[in-house]
């Protein structure tokens, strides 16, 4: 199955030589277990589309974003990677834009917030699974969420490395560290209340949802008795969220995703260039051929539900 006007992609990456010189300056314990990041151009950015069988692709800077210790610094090179990237995409309208934020720095977040949306015109934002190691659901960051939940621009939630990690399982961050602190960051999102609060928020989790197919049940029925003051939904909190559907996913993972929520709350990405890729057309293909998904799933992960979220992207043909 494919559909006439192609695939959409709402999880890669792009690159920019201002990021690339900061993380390879940067300690170690910010560079994921990894020894280098991939090569990135527009011309590869473009090889990897056509590797996914996708048309349109949204970019978001890659972990762990632009935090590297130092508070002005991420401010400065927040600004530089939402200018390269918005001039990337003028450039090649086949790929849209995420802003990125100078996170933990609130008040500065605010302010690249407005300028990513009023000046830049950007297509949705990233944001990291824990900011300098505090939760995204922590108080001091409600301004922030009140703020991307009022512009109402798509949020991907990509995952970094636990704060301060060296790599403790001597492995890449994105074999198992990422999908674990992506699963604490939604988990806390939940039962702060965070996500319950800002109703028109529209928050992506990466990776298929991470460990959170796994653990819905154990946190509906334990979270209401020993969480103090929790009252939420936990069941509507998860079906209120996308769920990106990047690496390989099928058969396990999916079938567990699908038992928490339908597939209309599903959307393709293929997380290039960090994921080899000789194998992103078949992780694709796979997603075709399942026998999970109905045809009118296929069509609704291959590109509808990414266009409700990103029209001005669904319009590239």
């Amino acid at each position: 199955m494919t559909t006439e006007a192609g695939w959409i992609d709402v999880h890669a990456h792009f690159v920019p030589d201002v990021f690339r010189a900061t993380w390879t300056a940067a300690p170690p314990r910010f560079r994921d277990g990894m020894r280098g990041l991939p090569p990135w151009s527009i011309v590869s950015a473009r090889e990897s589309l056509a590797k996914a069988g996708a048309a349109a692709a949204v970019l978001g800077v890659p972990s762990p974003g632009v935090w590297f210790g130092d508070r002005p610094a991420a401010i400065r090179l927040a600004r530089q990677v939402n200018e390269a990237g918005a001039e990337i995409v003028r450039d090649a309208p086949e790929f849209g834009l995420y802003g990125c934020l100078p996170l933990p720095d609130v008040p500065a977040t605010l302010t690249e917030v407005a300028y990513c949306v009023d000046e830049l015109a950007v297509d949705g934002f990233i944001v990291f699974s824990n900011w300098a190691g505090h939760s995204p659901g922590d108080p001091q960051f409600l301004p922030v969420w009140e703020e991307l939940d009022r512009r109402g621009r798509p949020v991907l939630m990509h995952p970094c490395s636990p704060c301060e990690s060296e790599g403790s399982l001597g492995v890449p961050g994105v074999v198992a560290e990422f999908p674990l602190d992506t699963t604490r960051a939604i988990v806390d999102l939940i039962l702060s209340g965070a996500l319950d609060k800002f109703r028109n928020l529209r928050l992506i989790v990466s990776h298929a949802g991470a460990a959170l197919p796994v653990l819905a049940d154990r946190m509906i029925a334990l979270a209401p008795a020993l969480v103090a003051g929790f009252d939420g939904d936990i069941q509507r909190d998860l079906e209120k969220l996308y769920y990106d559907l990047a690496g390989p996913v099928v058969p396990r993972q999916l079938r567990a995703l699908l038992d928490m929520v339908s597939a209309d709350r599903l959307v393709y990405a293929s997380d290039a260039p960090f994921m080899p890729p000789h194998l992103l057309g078949g992780w694709r293909k796979a997603l075709e051929s399942t026998e999970l998904f109905t045809d009118s799933d296929r069509v609704a992960i291959a590109r509808e539900t990414a266009a409700s979220l990103f029209p001005r992207v669904a319009g590239v043909r």
